[in-house]
């Protein structure tokens, strides 16, 4: 089948506007493929694991160790329904359940993560560019965004900063209204323009599991020595409490497995494309 042609108009996002602080303003941005809008980070290098004096931390997220990265592109936000429809469409695969919450703005759940990185080649075949998942690497280093607070507004919890369990933010909560998916965007930005880094939906990654960062890779790329059968996950969701939509924080699901807490975010990699997913 071939691709409907369908034009979307590029996701209007509160920190890519005017009011924008001044540090934002020199991030640049790009509209490439439907709707799809990516920020670019730079290269550096970060501390990834556990923070010093993290009370909350688990095995896994130690032993925190020194990562340089390579600058890369990666969207603004996670990839909606209404981006991924369009693949889903194009291939003939059945279009995965919103749960009853709306497509269009809201990000995709219920994917595979097989899926999820044939997404990624799909795009890159009908953009000529490499777009794949990000490492877990380069998620914690985006996600970061320059901090080492257990969220990259801070080490409290905010209710008004991210969609994590509803039920912990009562003043915001009306008839379930809280209950599941927000659209993305919703919230702000952290420093590098990425938004819901913490919550909304957990975000599939290349990485296959391993119990710690023992043998780690130190580069940025991902880490193939694990389980992978299971893929790493990384920033919490919509039903997750406070400890688990740090930016630390580490979670993983069976690769052929869909979860309506799950979707991903893409990585346009112009510096390693020999990287692949290793299935």
């Amino acid at each position: 089948m071939k691709l409907l042609t369908i034009i979307f108009a590029a996701l209007v996002l509160s920190a890519c506007q005017s009011k924008q602080n001044e540090r934002l303003i020199r991030i640049p941005l790009s509209s490439i493929a439907p709707g799809i809008v990516l920020v670019e980070v730079p290269s550096g290098q970060f501390s990834m694991g556990c923070n010093s004096g993290d009370t909350e931390c688990l095995k896994a997220e130690n032993p925190s160790h020194t990562v340089n990265v390579e600058a890369f592109s990666i969207s603004a936000t996670e990839i909606t329904f209404a981006q991924y429809d369009l693949f889903a469409v194009d291939t003939d695969r059945p279009l995965p359940d919103d749960e009853g919450w709306g497509r269009e703005n809201r990000p995709v759940i219920n994917v595979f993560w097989d899926d999820v990185v044939a997404y990624t080649e799909w795009l890159s075949a009908k953009t000529g560019q490499h777009f794949r998942l990000p490492t877990e690497a380069e998620w914690e280093y985006a996600a970061r965004a320059g901090t080492s607070s257990k969220y990259n507004f801070g080490d409290s919890i905010d209710c008004l900063k991210t969609n994590y369990d509803g039920a912990k933010c009562p003043e915001r909560r009306v008839d379930d209204s809280l209950k599941g998916t927000m659209p993305v965007g919703s919230y702000g930005s952290n420093a590098f323009g990425l938004y819901d880094t913490h919550g909304n939906v957990s975000e599939w990654t290349l990485d296959c599991w391993t119990d710690d960062y023992s043998n780690s890779p130190n580069d940025g790329t991902a880490n193939y020595s694990g389980d992978c059968e299971v893929r790493i996950t990384r920033g919490g969701s919509w039903s997750a409490d406070a400890k688990a939509v740090r930016t630390t924080d580490r979670s993983f699901e069976i690769r052929h497995a869909t979860d309506k807490t799950v979707g991903f975010r893409i990585l346009l990699d112009e510096s390693k494309p020999e990287q692949s997913s290793k299935r």
